[in-house]
């Protein structure tokens, strides 16, 4: 169990329930579930060289570049519409 963030992860309830009205009114289904997410997020954590990233969540807000894997991500990963890798 890692005591670091994972894909279910939510600061804001509001946030969230936000998120789930966007989605559902765009009616957008989702890829990945939090399983995949929390793989891949762990996986890259391992990584000695970290690969920067930039997300789109689903009300249109795009992320500039980064590479902080530990508290950065978009916590809940459910409301991203994007992750592009650098």
């Amino acid at each position: 169990m890692s005591l670091l963030p994972m894909a279910d992860a939510v600061s804001d309830e509001k946030v969230k329930q936000e998120s789930k009205r966007i989605i559902a009114e765009k009616q957008l289904v989702g890829a990945a579930n939090n399983t995949k997410w929390n793989k891949l997020i762990s996986e890259v954590r391992e990584f000695p060289e970290k690969p920067c990233y930039r997300t789109k969540v689903v009300n249109g807000y795009i992320s500039g570049w980064e590479n902080e894997w530990y508290y950065h991500l978009p916590f809940h990963c459910f409301a991203l519409n994007g992750l592009t890798l650098n």
